[in-house]
C-alpha cells in the first residue's frame, strides 16, 4: 500500500488480524464495500468511530481493488507507450513474426496475437490485408491502426492440387469436404491440373473465393 492510500484510510482501518467471514454471501458486505469506495473517491470525506467498526473489513478489500486498478492503469499506459514508440521504419512481417513481436502493435494483446499466428499457420501464410479480418476478434478499426506497420512478404505454404487428398485439403480453412471433393473429382476425370486456367474450368468455383485461395496452389 502506498503512503497516499495509508493516510486516507488509516483513521478507520485496522489491517492486522482482520477476518472476513462470508463476504461474498452477504448483501450488506456488498453495500458496505460500495460505501467505502465512494468514500475513498470523495476528497472531502471524514470518518468516525462507527465507520471504523462497521466497515473496516470492507475497506481492506477496497484497498486491494484500488491498488489493482492502479496497477492495471500503469500496465496499460506502459503498453501504449511501448506501441506508440515503435520506430517509424519498423515493419512487422506477418508471415515470419511470432506472437511476442505482434504485441508491439497497438491494439493487439496476448490472446489476439496468438489467434493471428495460429490462423496464419493454418492458412500457410497471409497474402493480403483482408485475411486478417478472418481472425476472430480482428476488426477493421484495428487494421486501420496497424496497416502501415505490417507487411505480407514471405513464401506461402503451397497446396499441390495434383497430389493432395480430400482429407488433407479440408485442413485448409478455405476448404470444406464438398469443395475438396469437387477439386479431387475434377482431377480424377480430367487429369492433372496444369495451372490456374484448369481450376477456373470448375463451374462451381466462385471467382472471389478463387482469388483468395489460388495463391496457395501449386501444380507439379
Amino acid at each position: 500500500m502506498n503512503d497516499y492510500l495509508y493516510d486516507k484510510l488509516n483513521s478507520f482501518v485496522e489491517i492486522k488480524n482482520q477476518k472476513k467471514e462470508n463476504k461474498h454471501k452477504s448483501n450488506q458486505y456488498k453495500k458496505n464495500k460500495t460505501w467505502v469506495k465512494n468514500k475513498y473517491k470523495n476528497n472531502n470525506y471524514t470518518y468516525n468511530q462507527k465507520d471504523s467498526t462497521t466497515y473496516q473489513n470492507n475497506a481492506i478489500d477496497a484497498i486491494s481493488d484500488i491498488e489493482r486498478k492502479e496497477y492495471n492503469a500503469e500496465f496499460k499506459a506502459s503498453r501504449k507507450e511501448k506501441s506508440s514508440g515503435l520506430a517509424d521504419n519498423y515493419i512487422i512481417v506477418l508471415n515470419t513474426t511470432d506472437s511476442t513481436e505482434l504485441l508491439m502493435l497497438n491494439g493487439i494483446g496476448h490472446v489476439l496475437s496468438s489467434r493471428i499466428i495460429k490462423y496464419r499457420d493454418k492458412l500457410g501464410g497471409f497474402h493480403n490485408m483482408n485475411q486478417l479480418l478472418e481472425v476472430y476478434g480482428v476488426k477493421a478499426a484495428l487494421i486501420s491502426k496497424i496497416m502501415n506497420k505490417i507487411s505480407f512478404e514471405g513464401t506461402l505454404k503451397k497446396i499441390d492440387l495434383n497430389y493432395i487428398t480430400v482429407d488433407s485439403l479440408v485442413q485448409h480453412p478455405y476448404f470444406d469436404y464438398s469443395t475438396a471433393n469437387i477439386f479431387i473429382n475434377y482431377r480424377n476425370h480430367h487429369g492433372p491440373y496444369k495451372g490456374l486456367d484448369d481450376v477456373k474450368k470448375i463451374i462451381a468455383i466462385k471467382q472471389y473465393w478463387l482469388d483468395e485461395v489460388s495463391p496457395y496452389f501449386s501444380y507439379s
